[in-house]
């Protein structure tokens, strides 16, 4: 599974790992006019809602 991480602009630095296929979950937010991004944190698997007009970027992928 690809790792993806959402980074916040307030506060900044925040960043928001996840398993969950942001791209497919962005996708339909724009087709629903969505103000959230529900996802799974990685770490301890809580549900985490983003809203969409928070997010500075989002990272797919990469190394540690």
């Amino acid at each position: 599974m690809t790792i993806t991480a959402i980074f916040l602009q307030h506060p900044a630095g925040i960043c928001i790992e996840t398993e969950d296929n942001v791209t497919a979950l962005l996708d339909d937010a724009d087709t629903e006019s969505s103000d959230w991004l529900v996802v799974q944190r990685q770490r301890d698997q809580a549900e985490v809602l983003i809203p969409i007009g928070n997010i500075a970027s989002v990272v797919i992928g990469g190394h540690r």
